[in-house]
Protein backbone atom coordinates (compact mmCIF):
# COMPACT_ATOMS: atom_id res chain seq x y z
CA UNK A 1 0.00 0.00 0.00
CA UNK A 2 2.71 2.46 0.58
CA UNK A 3 4.79 1.62 -2.24
CA UNK A 4 1.43 2.33 -4.24
CA UNK A 5 0.75 5.83 -2.55
CA UNK A 6 4.78 6.93 -3.75
CA UNK A 7 4.01 5.76 -7.00
CA UNK A 8 1.23 8.12 -7.26
CA UNK A 9 3.65 11.06 -5.34
CA UNK A 10 6.01 10.83 -7.49
CA UNK A 11 3.69 11.39 -10.51
CA UNK A 12 2.45 14.34 -9.15
CA UNK A 13 5.57 15.78 -8.34
CA UNK A 14 7.43 15.24 -11.63
CA UNK A 15 4.36 17.41 -13.24
CA UNK A 16 5.58 20.69 -14.60
CA UNK A 17 2.21 22.10 -13.49
CA UNK A 18 4.68 22.25 -9.20
CA UNK A 19 7.71 23.96 -10.56
CA UNK A 20 7.87 27.46 -9.30
CA UNK A 21 10.48 28.89 -11.58
CA UNK A 22 9.06 32.44 -12.34
CA UNK A 23 9.24 34.00 -15.70
CA UNK A 24 6.72 37.17 -15.14
CA UNK A 25 8.28 40.23 -14.16
CA UNK A 26 5.48 42.76 -13.84
CA UNK A 27 1.95 41.77 -14.05
CA UNK A 28 -1.47 44.29 -13.20
CA UNK A 29 -4.92 44.70 -13.81
CA UNK A 30 -6.39 47.26 -15.64
CA UNK A 31 -9.83 48.45 -14.91
CA UNK A 32 -12.57 49.61 -12.15
CA UNK A 33 -15.23 48.78 -10.57
CA UNK A 34 -17.43 47.52 -14.24
CA UNK A 35 -16.28 45.00 -16.24
CA UNK A 36 -12.99 45.93 -18.31
CA UNK A 37 -10.76 43.89 -20.70
CA UNK A 38 -7.98 43.99 -22.36
CA UNK A 39 -8.09 43.10 -25.87
CA UNK A 40 -4.85 43.17 -27.96
CA UNK A 41 -1.01 44.30 -26.94
CA UNK A 42 1.94 45.15 -29.09
CA UNK A 43 5.64 46.31 -28.38
CA UNK A 44 7.20 49.15 -30.00
CA UNK A 45 10.59 49.34 -31.04
CA UNK A 46 11.95 51.13 -27.89
CA UNK A 47 10.25 48.46 -26.08
CA UNK A 48 7.18 50.22 -24.60
CA UNK A 49 3.87 48.30 -24.20
CA UNK A 50 0.43 49.12 -26.25
CA UNK A 51 -2.58 47.91 -24.65
CA UNK A 52 -6.13 48.19 -26.18
CA UNK A 53 -9.03 47.53 -24.98
CA UNK A 54 -12.61 47.51 -23.57
CA UNK A 55 -12.73 49.72 -20.23
CA UNK A 56 -15.95 50.32 -18.52
CA UNK A 57 -14.60 51.86 -15.60
CA UNK A 58 -10.90 52.60 -16.29
CA UNK A 59 -8.55 54.55 -13.25
CA UNK A 60 -5.72 55.80 -14.81
CA UNK A 61 -5.00 58.77 -11.51
CA UNK A 62 -4.12 61.62 -12.99
CA UNK A 63 -3.02 60.82 -16.41
CA UNK A 64 -5.37 62.52 -19.07
CA UNK A 65 -7.15 60.18 -21.39
CA UNK A 66 -7.74 62.43 -24.44
CA UNK A 67 -10.35 61.47 -26.98
CA UNK A 68 -9.63 61.02 -30.65
CA UNK A 69 -11.55 59.68 -33.99
CA UNK A 70 -14.80 61.18 -32.84
CA UNK A 71 -14.81 59.28 -29.44
CA UNK A 72 -15.88 61.00 -26.68
CA UNK A 73 -15.07 60.91 -23.05
CA UNK A 74 -17.84 58.15 -22.44
CA UNK A 75 -16.30 56.25 -25.44
CA UNK A 76 -14.99 52.70 -23.88
CA UNK A 77 -12.48 51.36 -26.50
CA UNK A 78 -9.00 52.99 -25.16
CA UNK A 79 -5.57 52.44 -26.46
CA UNK A 80 -2.68 52.77 -23.40
CA UNK A 81 0.77 53.23 -24.30
CA UNK A 82 3.03 52.02 -21.17
CA UNK A 83 6.63 52.74 -20.21
CA UNK A 84 8.88 49.32 -21.16
CA UNK A 85 8.64 48.69 -17.76
CA UNK A 86 5.26 48.67 -17.99
CA UNK A 87 5.20 50.74 -14.46
CA UNK A 88 4.15 53.62 -16.02
CA UNK A 89 1.26 55.46 -18.15
CA UNK A 90 3.13 57.33 -20.81
CA UNK A 91 -0.35 57.97 -23.20
CA UNK A 92 -4.34 56.93 -22.85
CA UNK A 93 -6.03 57.42 -25.91
CA UNK A 94 -10.01 56.84 -26.29
CA UNK A 95 -10.88 55.53 -30.03
CA UNK A 96 -14.43 54.46 -29.92
CA UNK A 97 -17.18 52.21 -28.23
CA UNK A 98 -14.93 49.28 -28.41
CA UNK A 99 -11.37 48.37 -29.15
CA UNK A 100 -11.20 44.71 -30.21
CA UNK A 101 -7.73 44.47 -32.16
CA UNK A 102 -4.51 46.36 -33.06
CA UNK A 103 -1.37 45.82 -34.91
CA UNK A 104 1.98 48.19 -35.14
CA UNK A 105 3.40 49.31 -38.80
CA UNK A 106 7.29 49.46 -38.81
CA UNK A 107 7.13 53.39 -37.76
CA UNK A 108 5.34 51.87 -34.56
CA UNK A 109 2.30 53.97 -36.00
CA UNK A 110 -0.99 52.30 -33.66
CA UNK A 111 -3.52 50.39 -36.27
CA UNK A 112 -7.16 49.86 -34.02
CA UNK A 113 -9.64 48.33 -34.89
CA UNK A 114 -12.49 50.23 -32.94
CA UNK A 115 -15.61 49.28 -33.83
CA UNK A 116 -18.16 51.67 -35.56
CA UNK A 117 -15.33 54.65 -35.25
CA UNK A 118 -13.84 52.54 -37.55
CA UNK A 119 -10.02 51.14 -38.75
CA UNK A 120 -8.08 54.02 -36.95
CA UNK A 121 -4.63 54.85 -36.84
CA UNK A 122 -2.46 56.47 -34.56
CA UNK A 123 0.71 58.35 -34.00
CA UNK A 124 3.20 56.10 -32.39
CA UNK A 125 3.07 57.73 -29.46
CA UNK A 126 -0.50 58.12 -29.29
CA UNK A 127 -0.55 61.51 -29.39
CA UNK A 128 -2.12 62.41 -32.39
CA UNK A 129 -5.19 60.62 -35.25
CA UNK A 130 -3.14 59.82 -38.17
CA UNK A 131 -6.08 58.76 -40.95
CA UNK A 132 -9.46 57.10 -39.65
CA UNK A 133 -11.54 55.19 -42.32
CA UNK A 134 -15.28 54.67 -41.19
CA UNK A 135 -15.75 51.46 -43.40
CA UNK A 136 -18.20 49.76 -40.50
CA UNK A 137 -18.20 48.10 -37.67
CA UNK A 138 -14.07 47.31 -37.88
CA UNK A 139 -13.91 44.07 -35.01
CA UNK A 140 -10.04 42.69 -36.86
CA UNK A 141 -7.15 44.87 -38.21
CA UNK A 142 -4.03 43.74 -39.46
CA UNK A 143 -0.78 45.71 -41.22
CA UNK A 144 1.83 44.12 -43.38
CA UNK A 145 5.83 44.72 -43.70
CA UNK A 146 5.23 47.20 -46.03
CA UNK A 147 2.28 49.47 -44.63
CA UNK A 148 -0.57 48.03 -46.36
CA UNK A 149 -3.15 47.20 -44.14
CA UNK A 150 -6.97 45.35 -44.03
CA UNK A 151 -9.74 45.99 -41.84
CA UNK A 152 -12.71 43.10 -41.09
CA UNK A 153 -16.22 43.93 -40.97
CA UNK A 154 -17.99 40.95 -39.43
CA UNK A 155 -21.95 40.60 -40.99
CA UNK A 156 -23.38 40.38 -37.53
CA UNK A 157 -21.29 42.27 -35.28
CA UNK A 158 -23.20 41.29 -31.81
CA UNK A 159 -21.52 37.46 -32.70
CA UNK A 160 -18.06 38.80 -33.81
CA UNK A 161 -16.57 36.23 -32.22
CA UNK A 162 -18.53 33.05 -32.62
CA UNK A 163 -20.64 33.49 -36.11
CA UNK A 164 -20.16 36.77 -38.01
CA UNK A 165 -20.86 36.17 -41.39
CA UNK A 166 -18.87 36.02 -43.95
CA UNK A 167 -18.45 40.07 -43.59
CA UNK A 168 -16.18 42.46 -45.49
CA UNK A 169 -12.87 42.71 -45.85
CA UNK A 170 -10.85 46.54 -46.77
CA UNK A 171 -7.51 46.79 -47.62
CA UNK A 172 -5.92 50.35 -48.19
CA UNK A 173 -2.26 51.23 -48.92
CA UNK A 174 0.59 52.41 -46.78
CA UNK A 175 -0.98 55.79 -47.94
CA UNK A 176 -4.42 55.38 -46.89
CA UNK A 177 -5.42 55.50 -50.10
CA UNK A 178 -8.49 52.54 -50.68
CA UNK A 179 -7.38 49.57 -52.55
CA UNK A 180 -10.02 47.63 -52.56
CA UNK A 181 -13.57 45.81 -50.54
CA UNK A 182 -14.69 42.59 -51.04
CA UNK A 183 -16.59 39.87 -49.21
CA UNK A 184 -15.25 37.96 -46.80
CA UNK A 185 -15.63 33.62 -46.93
CA UNK A 186 -18.16 31.56 -44.49
CA UNK A 187 -17.84 32.64 -41.09
CA UNK A 188 -15.09 35.13 -40.92
CA UNK A 189 -13.07 35.83 -37.66
CA UNK A 190 -9.47 37.46 -38.47
CA UNK A 191 -7.84 38.08 -40.83
CA UNK A 192 -3.55 38.77 -41.27
CA UNK A 193 -1.92 40.68 -44.41
CA UNK A 194 1.62 39.11 -45.95
CA UNK A 195 3.33 41.70 -47.83
CA UNK A 196 5.89 39.67 -49.83
CA UNK A 197 2.83 37.37 -51.49
CA UNK A 198 0.96 40.25 -51.43
CA UNK A 199 -1.31 37.99 -49.63
CA UNK A 200 -4.83 38.87 -47.47
CA UNK A 201 -5.33 35.84 -45.65
CA UNK A 202 -8.29 34.96 -43.86
CA UNK A 203 -9.65 32.51 -40.91
CA UNK A 204 -13.02 30.97 -40.15
CA UNK A 205 -15.92 28.55 -40.55
CA UNK A 206 -19.28 26.99 -41.92
CA UNK A 207 -21.72 24.94 -40.71
CA UNK A 208 -22.79 21.93 -42.67
CA UNK A 209 -23.70 18.55 -42.55
CA UNK A 210 -22.41 15.33 -43.88
CA UNK A 211 -22.58 11.54 -44.07
CA UNK A 212 -20.18 9.77 -42.08
CA UNK A 213 -20.95 6.29 -43.66
CA UNK A 214 -23.59 5.20 -41.42
CA UNK A 215 -25.86 8.90 -41.16
CA UNK A 216 -25.87 12.39 -42.06
CA UNK A 217 -24.68 14.60 -39.07
CA UNK A 218 -24.53 18.72 -38.36
CA UNK A 219 -20.45 19.42 -39.07
CA UNK A 220 -18.13 22.69 -38.44
CA UNK A 221 -15.42 22.96 -40.79
CA UNK A 222 -13.05 25.17 -40.51
CA UNK A 223 -11.22 26.86 -43.54
CA UNK A 224 -8.35 29.13 -44.31
CA UNK A 225 -7.96 31.54 -47.40
CA UNK A 226 -5.44 32.97 -49.29
CA UNK A 227 -6.95 36.34 -51.58
CA UNK A 228 -4.68 39.13 -53.56
CA UNK A 229 -5.31 42.37 -52.73
CA UNK A 230 -8.05 42.96 -54.82
CA UNK A 231 -9.96 39.75 -53.20
CA UNK A 232 -9.33 37.37 -56.00
CA UNK A 233 -9.07 33.81 -54.60
CA UNK A 234 -6.15 32.37 -55.04
CA UNK A 235 -6.11 29.35 -52.76
CA UNK A 236 -8.11 27.89 -50.00
CA UNK A 237 -7.20 25.17 -47.44
CA UNK A 238 -9.19 22.28 -45.73
CA UNK A 239 -12.83 23.78 -46.15
CA UNK A 240 -13.77 20.20 -47.05
CA UNK A 241 -17.18 19.12 -49.36
CA UNK A 242 -20.09 17.28 -48.04
CA UNK A 243 -20.48 15.83 -51.38
CA UNK A 244 -20.00 12.48 -51.40
CA UNK A 245 -18.76 12.25 -54.73
CA UNK A 246 -16.18 15.22 -54.65
CA UNK A 247 -12.57 14.42 -54.98
CA UNK A 248 -12.11 15.96 -51.67
CA UNK A 249 -15.30 14.87 -49.44
CA UNK A 250 -14.73 15.16 -46.33
CA UNK A 251 -15.20 11.61 -45.03
CA UNK A 252 -13.28 9.98 -48.24
CA UNK A 253 -10.61 8.49 -46.28
CA UNK A 254 -12.18 7.94 -43.05
CA UNK A 255 -14.33 9.32 -40.43
CA UNK A 256 -13.11 13.29 -39.79
CA UNK A 257 -16.58 14.72 -38.37
CA UNK A 258 -14.86 16.39 -35.30
CA UNK A 259 -16.43 20.00 -35.37
CA UNK A 260 -13.36 22.44 -36.09
CA UNK A 261 -13.01 26.50 -36.60
CA UNK A 262 -10.47 28.91 -37.74
CA UNK A 263 -9.68 31.83 -35.24
CA UNK A 264 -7.12 32.96 -35.63
CA UNK A 265 -4.15 34.16 -38.46
CA UNK A 266 -0.61 36.34 -38.28
CA UNK A 267 2.25 37.13 -39.70
CA UNK A 268 4.95 36.89 -36.97
CA UNK A 269 8.13 38.66 -36.27
CA UNK A 270 10.14 35.89 -37.82
CA UNK A 271 8.28 36.26 -41.14
CA UNK A 272 5.93 33.10 -41.08
CA UNK A 273 2.34 33.03 -40.66
CA UNK A 274 0.44 31.01 -38.52
CA UNK A 275 -3.37 29.79 -37.84
CA UNK A 276 -4.76 28.68 -35.04
CA UNK A 277 -8.10 25.88 -34.86
CA UNK A 278 -9.50 24.41 -32.42
CA UNK A 279 -10.66 20.93 -33.17
CA UNK A 280 -13.33 18.94 -30.88
CA UNK A 281 -12.38 15.78 -31.07
CA UNK A 282 -9.01 13.77 -32.50
CA UNK A 283 -10.59 12.86 -36.06
CA UNK A 284 -10.37 16.63 -36.99
CA UNK A 285 -9.26 17.79 -40.72
CA UNK A 286 -5.79 19.02 -39.96
CA UNK A 287 -4.50 15.51 -40.27
CA UNK A 288 -4.81 16.17 -43.76
CA UNK A 289 -2.93 18.19 -46.40
CA UNK A 290 -5.15 21.28 -46.87
CA UNK A 291 -5.42 20.76 -50.53
CA UNK A 292 -6.39 16.89 -50.53
CA UNK A 293 -8.13 15.28 -47.95
CA UNK A 294 -6.51 11.88 -48.84
CA UNK A 295 -2.81 12.65 -48.05
CA UNK A 296 -1.52 12.79 -44.53
CA UNK A 297 0.46 15.43 -43.17
CA UNK A 298 3.12 15.34 -40.27
CA UNK A 299 2.00 16.95 -36.23
CA UNK A 300 4.66 17.30 -34.54
CA UNK A 301 3.17 15.77 -31.56
CA UNK A 302 5.29 14.72 -28.52
CA UNK A 303 3.84 13.83 -25.14
CA UNK A 304 0.20 13.48 -23.90
CA UNK A 305 -0.10 16.63 -24.11
CA UNK A 306 0.55 16.90 -27.96
CA UNK A 307 -1.03 13.79 -29.04
CA UNK A 308 -5.24 13.83 -29.25
CA UNK A 309 -5.30 9.92 -27.64
CA UNK A 310 -7.70 9.31 -25.06
CA UNK A 311 -9.81 13.13 -25.78
CA UNK A 312 -13.65 13.27 -26.43
CA UNK A 313 -15.36 16.53 -27.62
CA UNK A 314 -13.41 19.14 -25.81
CA UNK A 315 -11.99 21.74 -27.64
CA UNK A 316 -8.02 21.05 -28.38
CA UNK A 317 -6.27 23.64 -30.18
CA UNK A 318 -4.30 22.98 -33.42
CA UNK A 319 -1.64 25.94 -34.67
CA UNK A 320 0.60 25.13 -37.66
CA UNK A 321 2.38 27.63 -40.63
CA UNK A 322 1.20 28.05 -44.03
CA UNK A 323 2.71 28.92 -46.66
CA UNK A 324 1.27 32.60 -47.40
CA UNK A 325 1.14 32.89 -51.31
CA UNK A 326 0.28 29.20 -51.56
CA UNK A 327 -1.49 27.95 -48.68
CA UNK A 328 0.96 25.27 -48.33
CA UNK A 329 0.99 23.34 -44.51
CA UNK A 330 4.68 23.46 -43.75
CA UNK A 331 4.36 22.53 -39.67
CA UNK A 332 1.68 21.78 -36.95
CA UNK A 333 1.51 21.32 -33.60
CA UNK A 334 -1.83 20.63 -31.46
CA UNK A 335 -2.51 21.11 -27.30
CA UNK A 336 -4.92 19.78 -25.29
CA UNK A 337 -4.44 19.54 -21.02
CA UNK A 338 -5.09 16.41 -19.55
CA UNK A 339 -6.77 15.43 -16.00
CA UNK A 340 -5.38 13.15 -13.36
CA UNK A 341 -7.07 10.13 -15.32
CA UNK A 342 -5.30 11.12 -17.80
CA UNK A 343 -8.49 12.56 -20.08
CA UNK A 344 -8.31 15.34 -22.74
CA UNK A 345 -9.48 18.40 -21.23
CA UNK A 346 -10.18 21.82 -23.09
CA UNK A 347 -7.35 24.53 -24.10
CA UNK A 348 -9.11 27.47 -26.33
CA UNK A 349 -7.71 29.47 -28.99
CA UNK A 350 -10.86 31.28 -29.32
CA UNK A 351 -10.51 34.81 -28.44
CA UNK A 352 -6.75 34.64 -28.14
CA UNK A 353 -4.35 35.04 -30.03
CA UNK A 354 -0.93 33.63 -32.61
CA UNK A 355 2.57 34.90 -32.79
CA UNK A 356 5.61 34.49 -33.50
CA UNK A 357 9.14 36.12 -32.62
CA UNK A 358 12.12 37.00 -34.33
CA UNK A 359 13.98 33.96 -33.21
CA UNK A 360 10.73 31.76 -34.19
CA UNK A 361 9.40 30.47 -31.17
CA UNK A 362 5.80 30.48 -31.57
CA UNK A 363 3.20 32.24 -28.65
CA UNK A 364 -0.38 31.71 -28.17
CA UNK A 365 -3.28 32.94 -25.31
CA UNK A 366 -6.14 31.83 -25.03
CA UNK A 367 -8.18 30.02 -22.15
CA UNK A 368 -8.11 26.43 -20.58
CA UNK A 369 -9.86 24.64 -18.32
CA UNK A 370 -7.49 22.78 -15.45
CA UNK A 371 -5.07 20.41 -16.90
CA UNK A 372 -2.30 22.21 -18.56
CA UNK A 373 1.04 21.23 -18.43
CA UNK A 374 2.14 24.24 -16.50
CA UNK A 375 6.11 25.12 -16.39
CA UNK A 376 5.59 27.24 -13.47
CA UNK A 377 2.82 28.00 -11.14
CA UNK A 378 2.47 31.66 -9.84
CA UNK A 379 2.40 32.60 -6.10
CA UNK A 380 -1.65 33.68 -5.58
CA UNK A 381 -2.71 31.56 -8.88
CA UNK A 382 -3.87 28.42 -6.30
CA UNK A 383 -3.94 24.78 -7.79
CA UNK A 384 -6.19 25.00 -10.54
CA UNK A 385 -4.02 24.27 -13.51
CA UNK A 386 -6.10 26.59 -16.34
CA UNK A 387 -7.17 29.89 -17.02
CA UNK A 388 -5.39 32.76 -19.26
CA UNK A 389 -2.80 31.17 -20.30
CA UNK A 390 0.47 31.62 -22.30
CA UNK A 391 2.54 29.27 -24.19
CA UNK A 392 5.73 29.44 -25.60
CA UNK A 393 6.72 26.90 -28.02
CA UNK A 394 10.02 26.37 -29.45
CA UNK A 395 10.51 27.45 -33.49
CA UNK A 396 10.53 23.62 -34.56
CA UNK A 397 7.58 23.37 -32.06
CA UNK A 398 8.79 20.18 -30.58
CA UNK A 399 9.70 21.75 -26.92
CA UNK A 400 7.57 23.93 -24.41
CA UNK A 401 9.71 26.98 -23.40
CA UNK A 402 7.20 28.51 -21.05
CA UNK A 403 3.56 27.59 -19.91
CA UNK A 404 1.93 30.24 -17.14
CA UNK A 405 -0.90 32.26 -16.57
CA UNK A 406 -1.54 34.88 -14.18
CA UNK A 407 -5.36 33.72 -13.39
CA UNK A 408 -6.45 30.53 -13.26
CA UNK A 409 -9.47 31.91 -14.80
CA UNK A 410 -9.87 34.63 -17.04
CA UNK A 411 -9.48 34.50 -20.77
CA UNK A 412 -5.87 35.57 -22.87
CA UNK A 413 -6.63 37.68 -25.91
CA UNK A 414 -3.35 39.29 -27.01
CA UNK A 415 0.17 38.40 -27.09
CA UNK A 416 3.68 40.25 -28.77
CA UNK A 417 7.05 39.53 -28.54
CA UNK A 418 10.19 41.45 -29.14
CA UNK A 419 14.03 40.95 -28.46
CA UNK A 420 13.43 38.37 -26.11
CA UNK A 421 10.24 40.11 -24.03
CA UNK A 422 6.82 38.87 -24.04
CA UNK A 423 3.63 40.92 -23.34
CA UNK A 424 0.22 39.20 -23.19
CA UNK A 425 -3.14 40.51 -21.92
CA UNK A 426 -6.84 39.66 -21.24
CA UNK A 427 -9.31 39.75 -18.69
CA UNK A 428 -9.16 38.62 -14.69
CA UNK A 429 -11.65 35.75 -13.68
CA UNK A 430 -14.72 37.59 -12.47
CA UNK A 431 -13.63 37.98 -8.69
CA UNK A 432 -9.94 38.23 -9.28
CA UNK A 433 -9.14 36.84 -5.94
CA UNK A 434 -6.24 34.36 -7.46
CA UNK A 435 -4.85 36.89 -9.95
CA UNK A 436 -1.18 37.40 -9.80
CA UNK A 437 0.15 41.05 -9.48
CA UNK A 438 3.92 41.91 -9.41
CA UNK A 439 4.80 45.52 -9.50
CA UNK A 440 1.78 46.44 -10.66
CA UNK A 441 -0.18 49.92 -12.43
CA UNK A 442 -2.96 48.89 -9.76
CA UNK A 443 -3.17 47.42 -6.72
CA UNK A 444 -5.59 44.74 -7.41
CA UNK A 445 -8.20 43.83 -9.31
CA UNK A 446 -10.92 46.17 -8.74
CA UNK A 447 -13.89 45.25 -9.82
CA UNK A 448 -16.32 42.11 -11.30
CA UNK A 449 -13.53 41.46 -13.90
CA UNK A 450 -10.65 43.41 -15.16
CA UNK A 451 -7.99 43.95 -18.02
CA UNK A 452 -4.37 42.65 -17.37
CA UNK A 453 -1.43 42.55 -19.39
CA UNK A 454 1.78 40.73 -18.12
CA UNK A 455 5.41 41.17 -19.51
CA UNK A 456 7.50 38.04 -19.37
CA UNK A 457 11.25 37.06 -20.73
CA UNK A 458 12.12 34.25 -22.39
CA UNK A 459 15.91 33.46 -23.43
CA UNK A 460 17.29 31.02 -25.53
CA UNK A 461 16.86 30.11 -29.36
CA UNK A 462 14.52 27.09 -30.73
CA UNK A 463 15.19 24.89 -27.95
CA UNK A 464 16.15 27.54 -25.05
CA UNK A 465 14.43 27.39 -21.64
CA UNK A 466 12.63 30.36 -19.84
CA UNK A 467 15.23 33.20 -18.93
CA UNK A 468 16.83 34.64 -16.07
CA UNK A 469 14.80 32.39 -13.20
CA UNK A 470 12.51 30.80 -15.68
CA UNK A 471 11.97 27.32 -15.89
CA UNK A 472 13.76 24.64 -18.52
CA UNK A 473 12.67 23.91 -21.67
CA UNK A 474 9.76 20.79 -21.68
CA UNK A 475 10.79 18.19 -24.28
CA UNK A 476 7.52 17.80 -25.47
CA UNK A 477 8.82 15.27 -27.89
CA UNK A 478 9.42 12.65 -25.28
CA UNK A 479 6.44 9.86 -25.38
CA UNK A 480 4.53 10.19 -22.40
CA UNK A 481 1.19 7.86 -22.40
CA UNK A 482 -1.84 9.06 -20.10
CA UNK A 483 -3.88 6.59 -18.29
CA UNK A 484 -6.90 5.06 -20.36
CA UNK A 485 -9.37 5.32 -17.38
CA UNK A 486 -12.59 5.73 -19.30
CA UNK A 487 -14.61 7.19 -16.17
CA UNK A 488 -14.05 10.59 -16.99
CA UNK A 489 -17.27 12.57 -17.47
CA UNK A 490 -18.35 12.51 -21.05
CA UNK A 491 -18.74 16.24 -23.00
CA UNK A 492 -21.94 17.18 -24.44
CA UNK A 493 -20.96 16.05 -28.21
CA UNK A 494 -23.65 18.07 -29.98
CA UNK A 495 -22.37 20.53 -32.62
CA UNK A 496 -23.67 24.00 -31.33
CA UNK A 497 -23.44 23.14 -27.43
CA UNK A 498 -19.74 21.91 -27.43
CA UNK A 499 -19.06 25.66 -28.49
CA UNK A 500 -20.86 27.01 -25.61
CA UNK A 501 -19.10 29.48 -23.36
CA UNK A 502 -19.57 27.25 -20.19
CA UNK A 503 -17.66 27.74 -17.09
CA UNK A 504 -14.42 29.32 -16.54
CA UNK A 505 -14.97 30.79 -19.50
CA UNK A 506 -14.07 27.18 -21.64
CA UNK A 507 -16.37 25.37 -23.70
CA UNK A 508 -17.68 23.53 -21.14
CA UNK A 509 -21.56 21.54 -20.08
CA UNK A 510 -22.48 22.07 -17.10
CA UNK A 511 -21.55 20.19 -14.11
CA UNK A 512 -18.38 19.23 -16.21
CA UNK A 513 -16.09 22.23 -14.47
CA UNK A 514 -15.95 20.08 -11.17
CA UNK A 515 -14.35 17.13 -13.22
CA UNK A 516 -12.17 19.50 -14.28
CA UNK A 517 -10.46 20.55 -11.39
CA UNK A 518 -9.93 16.87 -9.92
CA UNK A 519 -6.78 17.15 -10.57
CA UNK A 520 -5.67 19.65 -7.92
CA UNK A 521 -7.97 17.95 -5.84
CA UNK A 522 -6.23 14.60 -6.26
CA UNK A 523 -2.87 16.39 -5.88
CA UNK A 524 -4.02 17.47 -2.44
CA UNK A 525 -5.36 14.28 -1.31
CA UNK A 526 -2.73 12.28 -2.06
CA UNK A 527 0.34 14.46 -0.58
CA UNK A 528 -2.04 14.82 2.53
CA UNK A 529 -2.78 11.30 3.01
CA UNK A 530 1.71 10.67 2.38
CA UNK A 531 2.09 12.98 5.18
CA UNK A 532 -0.35 11.02 7.44
CA UNK A 533 1.14 7.97 6.52
CA UNK A 534 4.65 9.21 7.19
CA UNK A 535 3.52 10.77 10.77
CA UNK A 536 1.94 7.11 11.62
CA UNK A 537 4.06 5.05 13.85
CA UNK A 538 6.09 2.00 12.25
CA UNK A 539 4.63 -1.06 13.44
Amino acid sequence: MLRRSLVVLACVLSSPALAQAQSIEVSSALGGPMADAVRAVALQSDGSIVVGGTFASLSLGSTMIRALAGATDASQGIVLRLSPDGRRVLAATRVGPVVSDLALDASDRVYVAASSSGAVVLAADLSALVRAHTAGDVRRIDVGSDGTYAALVPSTPASAETTPGAGRVFVFGADGAALSMFDGHRNTLDLAVHSASQRVVLVGWRQDNAFDGARTFPVQIAYLRGVDLRGATQWTDYDWSTDTASPNFINRTTNNMADTRGYRVSVGRDGRMFAAFECAGGNHIFRYDPADVTRTVSIVGGDAFHTFSNTRSEHKTFFAAYDPATGRYLLGQQIVGRLMSGAGNTVRVSEGAITTDEAGRVLLTGAAASGLPLTETLPSTGTYSGGAYLLVMSADLRSRLLLTRVDPGGHGHGVDARDGRIVYGGNTSDDGREFFARDPLQPAVLGMKDGFFALARVGGGDGGGAGDGGAAPVDASAPVVPSQDSGATARDGSVDAGFAQGANGCACTVGVGRTERIDARWASLVALALVRRRRAPRR
